[in-house]
């Protein structure tokens, strides 16, 4: 289960859609990618 959560302190406030969790774990990876480019810096 994977939800949306705001506030402080934090609230759930709804489930997230496939598309919307897709989307958050796409981002995931390109951030991963982008610590790891800076990391060699």
């Amino acid at each position: 289960m994977s939800c949306l959560v705001a506030g402080v302190p934090g609230t759930v406030r709804r489930e997230l859609t496939d598309d919307e969790l897709a989307h958050v774990r796409a981002d995931e990876r390109s951030y991963v990618e982008l610590m790891r480019r800076h990391a060699k810096a």
